[in-house]
């Protein structure tokens, strides 16, 4: 996993402050992180819904920008990213939501 400050290479985050960069290097060059989580705890029945901010550096496509997003185990969406001929990390922004167990999930 890298950390990468806001404005390094000339690219921008969505929010201002900085973002990671997951990898998952089959070359096994570079360490992999290929997931991040937070357990969060639930109220039984209730709505939560958060946002998933998901881009990629210029030049690759959907065939290495894809990824996963779980609540618990279940798959609820899916980000694809195409940077095909983009100068620059262009964000999308999608909001995902699930019902509480009233117990710790882990998204």
């Amino acid at each position: 996993m890298e950390h990468w400050e806001d404005g390094t290479n000339g690219w921008t985050t969505p929010f201002g402050s900085g973002r990671i960069e997951l990898n998952d290097d089959p070359t096994g060059t570079f360490p992999d992180a290929s997931d991040i989580f937070r357990d969060v705890t639930t109220i039984a029945g209730a709505q939560s819904t958060f946002n998933v901010s998901f881009g990629g550096r210029p030049v690759f496509d959907v065939d290495v920008y894809s990824m996963d997003v779980l609540v618990d185990v279940a798959v609820v969406a899916n980000e694809t990213y195409d940077a095909t001929g983009n100068t620059n990390i262009s964000w999308t922004t999608d909001s995902v939501s699930f019902t509480g167990t009233g117990g710790v999930m882990r998204i």
